[in-house]
């Protein structure tokens, strides 16, 4: 992720079943509850222009289930645009790639859109 802001942010994880989340490989949540959907907001300090290195492992245990990084930058919590996020080995061009390992499905290539 590269940041638009620089100071004290709320980032604000809503799992539904359960996930982790490291920002440059501190862990900072990691929560998997059985049933239920999830909001842990952790306060990191970020840096204008600069990337962090975000990991996030999700878990749905069945039927429906999502994941949803926001951040509160001064004007309320609202999803991370897209633009926001970027491949490590080409910081800044390139497109969020999502892996995707179905248990007892399939696993996917990475790419934009896999769903189980």
């Amino acid at each position: 992720m590269i940041s638009s802001y620089t100071g004290s942010t709320s980032l604000t994880l809503v799992q539904d079943n359960g996930a982790s989340m490291r920002i440059n490989g501190v862990e900072l949540v990691s929560n998997f509850p059985i049933d239920s959907v999830f909001t842990n907001t952790v306060t990191y300090n970020l840096v204008a222009s600069q990337a962090y290195d975000i990991e996030i492992d999700w878990v749905d245990y069945g039927g429906p289930g999502g994941i949803t990084l926001k951040w509160d930058i001064g004007a309320g919590s609202v999803a991370i645009p897209a633009e926001r996020f970027a491949i490590k080995s080409d910081v800044g061009s390139s497109p969020v790639q999502i892996s995707v390992a179905c248990p007892g499905k399939y696993e996917q290539v990475p790419s934009t859109t896999d769903q189980c």
